[in-house]
């Protein structure tokens, strides 16, 4: 039961993170967010906004990345 209650508490705080991050970055918006695969900084301005991810366009192409990973630059 406590690693139940441990878990819900994780998923609802995922989801208000994304609920903010999608309220606060609109198309435009300048943001930064790391790479899993190569672990560096990659910085862009968002060309899409979805429900849980966002499309980024950098100079390394489009990506599309959760909206809990972003952060404004």
């Amino acid at each position: 039961d406590e690693l139940n209650s441990i878990i819900d508490a994780v998923k609802f705080r995922r989801a208000s993170m994304q609920r903010v991050a999608r309220y606060t970055l609109k198309v435009g918006s300048p943001v930064k967010f790391t790479s899993t695969k190569t672990r560096q900084v990659v910085t862009g301005s968002i060309t899409k906004v979805a429900q849980k991810y966002a499309t980024v366009s950098t100079g390394q192409g489009l990506w599309k990345v959760p909206m809990n990973m972003l952060e404004a630059a």
